[in-house]
């Protein structure tokens, strides 16, 4: 049978101060991906509209033949 260490007030609470410390951290993280995505799929969406415009535009060099 497998005894359970105590741990005292003091280490909990500063591992718990540590953990919402890093929850944070990383809460900014995932808000800074969200807008670097964010943006990313607007450069995205505005490289296709230009290319599907170049694509549907006449060629000058074939002349309008």
């Amino acid at each position: 049978m497998s005894q359970a260490i105590p741990r005292d007030v003091e280490t909990v609470e500063r591992e718990n101060a540590y953990l919402k410390q890093r929850c944070s951290l990383l809460e900014g993280d995932v808000s800074d991906l969200n807008a670097q995505v964010t943006r990313l799929s607007q450069q995205l969406e505005r490289l296709m509209a230009r290319r599907e415009s170049h694509l549907q535009s006449p060629n000058p060099l074939s002349g309008g033949q």
